[in-house]
């Protein structure tokens, strides 16, 4: 289901990406429910929460052995999108923080590859991949990780609106 018509494939890919974690909110887990998915304003200052996931975006780089020739040419782009997840349980639960991690990243995986072709996000991808998890340490206490996603697509070279296969 399309989340946006218009606007620049980035943005559109973005709030795609958005809409398939919202899905975590549901409570479809038996382990992690959910608390909130944002994408944070300039002036926003959001308290982490448990359970909590942040969704950032990196800078896009061009992928030149992607792109195509043409008239205009298609610029290939890859576009890494950080999907932080806050675990701050209390400090009475007994539950293990790798097991919090372990169940939240395999929710994360599905409500993203749901979808038949998970990696087009509707026709706007060629191409999607998964990065390395890493832990985020905030005075030697566990706090977050972070899941990236790396979607590389094209666009035409002088319109980035446009999609290019």
């Amino acid at each position: 289901m399309p989340v946006a018509t218009s606007g620049p494939v980035a943005e559109r890919i973005a709030l795609e990406i958005e809409y398939r974690l919202r899905r975590l909110l549901s409570g479809s887990s038996t382990m992690i429910q959910v608390s909130e998915v944002i994408r944070p304003k300039r002036m926003e200052s959001a308290t982490p929460k448990h359970c909590q996931i942040v969704l950032t975006q990196g800078d896009p780089e061009i992928d030149a052995q992607l792109s195509l020739p043409g008239n205009p040419p298609a610029t290939a782009w890859r576009h890494f999108f950080s999907i932080r997840c806050h675990v701050i349980p209390s400090e009475l639960d007994p539950t293990a923080i790798d097991t919090f991690q372990n169940y939240f990243v395999a929710d994360i995986r599905r409500a993203i590859c749901e979808d038949a072709n998970w990696w087009t996000f509707d026709g706007l991808a060629i191409y999607a991949e998964w990065g390395n998890i890493s832990g985020i340490d905030l005075d030697g206490t566990f706090v977050a990780f972070m899941v990236p996603l790396i979607v590389t697509y094209r666009t035409d070279e002088d319109d980035p609106y446009t999609v290019r296969a």
